[in-house]
């Protein structure tokens, strides 16, 4: 049953592809992957929700991305408030 809850989460983040270019599955995945795994800098900044959840947001590329608890991707995307919608999301949720 969660990887039906993972695939279908994952089908729904598909209209986002088009934010990038229309790019592969497969590289949405691995930019995903990348950010969520990048070490905070100037350029990324991330925190973990009291719930666990892992926020990241890349000031370069625009990129937000968030990880689930169990370690699987929740969502990427390009905020079109940009940094302001991470700082949104980072005075909900931390």
């Amino acid at each position: 049953m969660l990887i039906l809850v993972i695939k279908k989460r994952f089908e729904d983040h598909l209209k986002h592809l088009v934010e990038y270019d229309n790019i592969t599955r497969e590289e949405y995945l691995n930019i995903a992957r990348e950010l969520l795994a990048a070490d905070l800098s100037e350029d990324v900044e991330g925190f973990i929700s009291v719930q666990g959840w892992l926020f990241k947001y890349r000031k370069s590329t625009n990129d937000f991305a968030m990880g689930h608890p169990k370690g699987t991707i929740s969502t990427l995307f390009k905020p079109k408030k940009k940094y302001d919608y991470y700082l949104g999301e980072k005075e909900k949720y931390k």
